[in-house]
């Protein structure tokens, strides 16, 4: 099973231990995905700035989302 929120926290602790949000300096951060991870990022975009923590407040968050897929059926249920 995917667990996109792992690794989004993965990455982002990643990018925070290499200076993101660091040396006193603003940075901007590109958060996004294309079709279905696009819907993914979609997901974790408002958390995203939480996720980095404490330097959060030094870090624009800016969504670039492509496509996101959304499908709004309901799931088909085997009746077999």
């Amino acid at each position: 099973q995917f667990r996109g929120a792992a690794v989004v926290t993965a990455v982002l602790r990643a990018a925070v231990a290499r200076g993101l949000g660091g040396g006193g300096q603003q940075h901007t951060l590109l958060f996004g995905g294309t079709s279905a991870g696009a819907r993914g990022a979609m997901v974790h975009l408002d958390y995203v700035r939480h996720m980095i923590g404490e330097r959060g407040a030094s870090v624009d968050v800016i969504g670039v989302l492509d496509s996101p897929l959304w499908i709004d059926v309901a799931p088909v249920v085997n009746t077999l």
